[in-house]
């Protein structure tokens, strides 16, 4: 897991799981390995830590892996 860096979620993020509990709260990652939440209607994402509260259904794309 990586730590978040900034306070701001960077411009290019891609879905990768959801919330268990709630599954309209997506999980994002940027290609630098941080990891977001973004709770509709909420307009910008906020940087997190993930654990079991989150499903993980995605990888990004090995090309997009640092």
């Amino acid at each position: 897991m990586s730590s978040p860096r900034s306070d701001h979620p960077p411009s290019e993020l891609y879905v990768i799981g959801e919330r268990v509990d709630d599954p309209s709260t997506l999980l994002l990652q940027s290609p630098d390995g941080n990891y977001y939440a973004y709770e509709p209607p909420d307009e910008q994402p906020r940087a997190i830590e993930i654990d079991d509260r989150w499903s993980v259904e995605a990888h990004l794309p090995d090309e997009l892996e640092f």
